[in-house]
Formats: structure tokens, sequence, C-alpha cells
């Protein structure tokens, strides 16, 4: 209860009191007291003053992509505890200035894998201004790059085709070493080979060779890079006999025998390089010589074996011819 003190002047009664209140010895329960005013008023003076309110602060920064690319954008996203009015943005890339407005970035093309890009952020709300957030990614690996894919045919021996070989050329960005990994496919049977060579011997002729590579640094694999297909060209026969020796009468006879990897059928022989009284065939295959005591001596053959196909294989071999005892035949 507030005090108060009464008196009568001219037949009225006045009150008065220490503070505002109703007249009477007893408050009113539903006049408010000192203290409920300045209950009531409270809000507003805790607005004037900044009592009460939430500070700006910076709760969380998103990195678009995760890691930082040499060349690309990067771009960050802020999490705010209250809604800003403005924030800014200062970007470093290890330790230097970079050129950047806003929360977009490209990042510098000489930072390497390893190196880091940071962002200090503040945010401006209400008029007040946030401690400075710093945030941090690291340079992504980059991964190579093949820049150029040939195919390159070695020839093999006697029978043997050789083989097809990969000749893929990469680059790294940061200079790493690089290895290759190699599918081979052929007429659309799947992965016939991961080396980076394919044998010639076996293909239909016709079939579809295609080769795709891919570039690793160890850490990362780049995008394959895919070689133009090609078709298997065609085989040349083989011949797969032996030429005899001269008879005793001197008579040399020996019939070629070839086949044919394709299947090729009809195949013409010819007499490439031989004396000049040697036959063959062209149909058979059959050779046919008779040597006389003019003939002394070596003499180099050669029979060539055509598909018909762009395809000729030759076998060179010496026949020698001794008058002094019986003719013989050398081959090589």
């Amino acid at each position: 209860m507030i005090a108060s003190r009464r008196f009568v002047r001219g037949g009225l009664v006045v009150c008065a009191a220490v503070a505002l209140a109703g007249c009477g010895g007893d408050t009113d329960d539903d006049t408010p007291s000192v203290q409920d005013w300045g209950s009531q008023v409270a809000p507003a003076a805790a607005d004037a003053s900044g009592m009460g309110r939430d500070e700006p602060e910076v709760r969380a920064v998103r990195f678009e992509p995760a890691e930082a690319i040499p060349d690309r954008p990067l771009e960050v996203t802020v999490e705010a505890s209250v809604d800003a009015t403005g924030i800014e943005y200062s970007w470093r890339a290890e330790g230097r200035r970079v050129a950047a407005e806003g929360p977009r970035v490209i990042v510098p093309g000489d930072l390497v894998r390893g190196d880091s890009i940071e962002v200090e952020i503040t945010i401006t709300a209400g008029g007040r201004v946030s401690e400075p957030e710093t945030a941090s990614v690291r340079v992504a690996n980059r991964t190579p790059r093949i820049e150029e894919l040939g195919i390159q045919v070695v020839e093999g021996d006697g029978e043997d085709l050789g083989f097809w070989v990969a000749g893929p050329v990469a680059t790294d960005p940061d200079e790493d070493e690089v290895e290759f990994r190699y599918e081979w496919r052929v007429a659309g049977r799947g992965v016939v080979s991961e080396e980076d060579r394919l044998t010639r011997d076996g293909w239909e002729r016709g079939a579809e060779v295609q080769l795709v590579v891919w570039a690793s640094d160890g850490e990362g694999e780049g995008l394959p890079l895919e070689a133009a297909p090609f078709e298997v060209g065609n085989s040349p026969p083989d011949i797969v006999s032996r030429p005899p020796g001269l008879d005793g009468s001197g008579r040399f006879v020996y019939r070629v025998e070839a086949r044919d990897r394709d299947g090729d059928r009809g195949l013409r022989y010819s007499l490439a390089q031989g004396p000049s009284s040697m036959w063959i065939d062209p149909f058979s295959g059959e050779v046919t010589w008779q040597a006389t005591v003019a003939d002394a001596g070596e003499h180099l053959v050669e029979i060539e074996v055509d598909d018909r196909r762009g395809g000729a294989t030759r076998q060179s071999f010496f026949v020698r011819v001794d008058v002094e005892s019986s003719p013989a035949a050398a081959a090589n």
C-alpha cells in the first residue's frame, strides 16, 4: 500500500500521495502500481538500448563445389543467426588477396593440389556488424587428360601377324605421373584385352575393333577417350610347306601349301624369282624345274601366294646344283 495524507479544505476531501494512487486508504486491485508500469515499458526501452536482441553471427558456411578447382568458379553459402541486411566477403588464396565481389570467385589458375583458398565473412543486421568469420577449402586434385590416342601396327615374324599397339599421350595439371587403363573390344564381344596391345591373329576380316583408354594419376581417373573404330583388314595367306631338294636326276618338284586365315579360296601362286626354266602352276602351286650341268651353283627362288584381296606372302629359299656329286638343294 502506498502511504498517503488526507486533509479537508472547504468540505472537499483531497488525497495526496507519494506516487500515483487512488483515493482512500487502500489501492484498487485493478490499478497498476509503479512496478507494473515499469514492466510494461521495459520492452520498448530494451529495443532502444539494444538489450535482448540477437547479435548477428555466422552459423554455417558451405562451399560449392566442396573442393576448389583452379580456373573454375567457387561459391560460398552463408547461414546467419538473424536476417542480414548485408554480407561482405573477402577472398584470399595462399595468403594473397583475390579480386572478387560477393560469394563467388574464380579460383586462380596457378594454385595446385593442397593449396588453400579462404573467405572472410562479415554480416550486418540492425545496424550491428558481426565478428569476422573465416572459412577455407583446399584445392582438389586435378585428373589427367588424354590429348592424343593413336594405334600403331607392329608386324610379327613369320606367321605371326603382330599387334595393334595403343599410343596415348596425356597431360596432368599437377604434373603427376600418369598411368593408363585400356579396354579393347572386337565385334561386340566385350572386353577382349586390358593391355596396351591386341594381337592381330584370330580375328575375322571386317570385324570392328574399338579401343578405350583412361588416364589416372593415382588419386583420380580422368574421362575416357575412345579411338575411332576400325575394321580388321585382310590377312595374307601363310605358306606352311618347306621346299625339298633335287632328286637324283636333278629334277626339282615342290608342291607349295598355303592357308588363308580369312578362309579365302582361289589362291594364286606365282614365281617372283628363280631360274629361267623353272615354272609354277598358278592354281595348284606346284613348282617344277629340271636342272642341268649349266645350272651349277646356287639359285634364289621366291614364290608368292596372293589371296586376291590385297594379301600376299612370299617364301624365299636357295636351290644348289652340284654337278660333281649328286645335285642337292638348300633352303633358308
